[in-house]
Parts: C-alpha cells; sequence; structure tokens
C-alpha cells in the first residue's frame, strides 16, 4: 500500500500500477504523478470509484463537467474538490445533493440562496 509514495516515477506513472494501487485504497491515488492526474480517462475511472478522489485531480479536470459530475455521482460530498465554476454550477449541485443531502454546504454561496 503505502510502498507506493517511494516507487519510482516509473511505476506512479503507469495507470494499470496505479488502478491496482487503489484497490487497497483509494487514497494512494495522490502518489501518482501530475501527469497522470492530468489524464482524463484515468481521472474519469478513478472518481466513478471514490469520488473524494477528485482532490488529487489537475485544476484543469477540477474544472471537468463530467469529471466532476462522476464524481458528485459516487460520492456528493466531493463537490468541494470541484471548481469554484462548478461548484456554482447547478446541474453538478443538484448530482451532488440527490447523492448525499449534506453536499449542499459544499455548493458556492449563490447556488445555497437559489430557491428555484
Amino acid at each position: 500500500g503505502m510502498a507506493i509514495s517511494f516507487a519510482s516515477d516509473f511505476l506512479r506513472g503507469d495507470a494499470r500500477v496505479m488502478k491496482r494501487v487503489m484497490n487497497q485504497n483509494p487514497n494512494l491515488v495522490r502518489y501518482a504523478l501530475p501527469e497522470l492526474l492530468a489524464a482524463k480517462a484515468f481521472v474519469l475511472e478513478v472518481v466513478g470509484r471514490s469520488g473524494q478522489s477528485l482532490q488529487y485531480a489537475s485544476e484543469a479536470l477540477r474544472d471537468d463537467e463530467e469529471v466532476v459530475t462522476t464524481a458528485v455521482r459516487q460520492d456528493g460530498r466531493s463537490l468541494r474538490y470541484a471548481s469554484t465554476r462548478l461548484s456554482g454550477d447547478r446541474a453538478c449541485a443538484m448530482a451532488a445533493i440527490e447523492r448525499d443531502p449534506h453536499a449542499l454546504r459544499f455548493c458556492s454561496p449563490a447556488l445555497r440562496g437559489d430557491h428555484t
């Protein structure tokens, strides 16, 4: 498990290796190389298994509607890691709240006041 933190860049950049490591503990994805955490296909699979892993995704992917929606459908509270733009996006926020009503606190202030 934690041995991955000492692994070579080659291993930490290999999607197959990182997926195996995540089977033991999804939080270990944080040791993946930034290039892998910026790869949309990899991140989509990761957040589909553990929405909280959105926190390790690249900034660009935390602003990607498909990635964020996938994450919040798995774990509504992962909305806290979405970009400011998407935490204020009504569709993303609703997907998060449908999964977990407590996700409301991670919506933008403008949306929390939206009673429409």
